[in-house]
């Protein structure tokens, strides 16, 4: 069932430009995957499981397809399909993969396992890499397939991985009333492993309970669950993805508008302007290359003196620590309309803080008046998981930025207190 805590790491700064240099601890850090098949095999020995994962755990199933310890009837994929090239939204349709079953969870008001899929199978094996962030939707496909499992009666057995967007608690906590398929819970960015994020699911039901899933009806049975967590051994959470010896070429892209480790620290934040008139995606600026939400586009600014001015204003609003501003010319175009993000800490630097600060700049330069620059609010505030920030540059006049910062920060500091007995590292 559920596992004790352990103990908590103390934060630690990781500069992080120059990019992804090696830690030098002593201990080998373990992937719950390596650990499974090295002290936890008892688990799925002799069974008949499912597989519920995508690129970034195939090894690991091409693994278990090899063992004759185990037999992998049924594989389950979530949004964007086995191979991870199917673009957002898109339904990913049923096929077979080494002559085993590839089943969808995502598709036409599909977002979980059907619990008669599950029937035969002995438990269901998660390993999925996430990133950390609220408006992605790995967070509530784990907690759906959690449900799913509960609903047939199997155990859940989750091998855990770090997290993609690092530590960091950012942004304020959903509203129950704008919970969604990519906002189930919490705050922009947890900073938890999924390993964590499965213990919390089960014990904190009235912070689950919105109008999308409500844990009184359909997922009252999740406490149920029979779940077991395969740890990852000597994990440092303050330095997420990035551990012993992790190279960006070692990157799987969870997803394909994910591409590099950076862009899903980026995400956090700057996958927020979807809905605003900034650009949350930036493709081939410079050198036809592809950057995915590491860098922003501003509308309107051409000249290299207007992106300065405005950068000075941000910085008079938020000190952006653990992060550089970067003013880069358009390679396209020839505008100074590209603010590119440097990350000089990754302890520091929060991306949803950020594009705020950014966004409220913004509103307060070049929307003074009653006009303001979003272009679908709805968008916006199901990303954003409320109301309350949209408003407060639609309706009215702006309110300082020193407040605005304080009732997030508030926000963030009572879901720290809500995690930390979840916290496994």
């Amino acid at each position: 069932m559920f596992f004790p805590r352990g103990t908590i790491t103390s934060i630690l700064l990781l500069a992080v430009v120059p990019f992804l240099s090696p830690f030098s601890g002593s201990l080998e850090f373990l992937l719950g995957r390596d650990r499974l098949f090295l002290e936890e095999f008892d688990l799925v020995e002799g069974k008949n499981i499912g597989f519920f994962g995508n690129q970034t755990s195939r090894s690991t199933l091409d693994r278990l397809i090899d063992d004759p310890r185990v037999r992998v009837g049924k594989i389950f994929v979530p949004e964007h399909g086995l191979e991870g090239i199917i673009g957002a939204g898109l339904p990913v349709e049923d096929e077979r993969y080494r002559n085993v079953p590839v089943i969808s969870a995502y598709g036409p008001g599909r977002r979980k396992i059907d619990p008669r899929e599950l029937e035969g199978l002995d438990c269901l094996v998660f390993e999925l890499q996430d990133i950390g962030t609220r408006h992605y939707t790995y967070l509530t496909t784990l907690y759906l397939q959690m449900s799913s499992c509960a609903d047939a009666g199997i155990p859940f057995i989750l091998l855990d991985r770090p997290n993609g967007g690092g530590d960091m608690v950012e942004g304020p906590m959903l509203d129950p009333a704008f919970q969604s398929y990519i906002g189930l819970f919490g705050p922009n960015a947890h900073g938890m492993t999924q390993g964590e994020l499965a213990g919390l699911f089960l014990e904190e039901g009235e912070l689950l309970d919105g109008d999308r899933y409500d844990r009184q009806g359909e997922y009252s049975r999740l406490p149920e669950l029979d779940l077991h967590v395969v740890r990852m051994a000597n994990y440092d959470r303050s330095r997420g993805i990035w551990q012993n010896g992790f190279r960006e070429s070692d990157w799987i892209a969870p997803s394909p508008n994910i591409p590099s480790p950076l862009s899903a620290l980026c995400y956090k934040g700057s996958g927020l302007f979807d809905g605003y008139e900034i650009g949350e995606i930036v493709r081939d600026y410079r050198k036809l290359e592809l950057v995915q939400f590491e860098n922003i586009q501003l509308p309107r600014i051409r000249e290299k003196e207007e992106i300065l001015y405005f950068l000075d204003r941000c910085y008079d609003n938020w000190d952006f620590p653990g992060l550089q501003l970067e003013p880069v010319k358009n390679g396209l175009t020839g505008a100074w309309d590209i603010l590119r993000y440097r990350i000089t800490d990754m302890g520091e630097f929060n991306s949803t803080l950020a594009a705020l600060a950014i966004l409220y700049t913004w509103e307060e330069v070049y929307h003074p008046g009653e006009e303001n620059g979003f272009t679908d609010v709805s968008r916006f505030d199901k990303a954003m998981g409320n109301s309350w920030v949209s408003g407060l540059f639609t309706e009215g006049e702006l309110i300082p930025f020193a407040d605005f910062l304080g009732r997030i920060r508030a926000d963030e500091e009572r879901f720290r207190n809500i995690r930390e007995p979840y916290l496994l590292y």
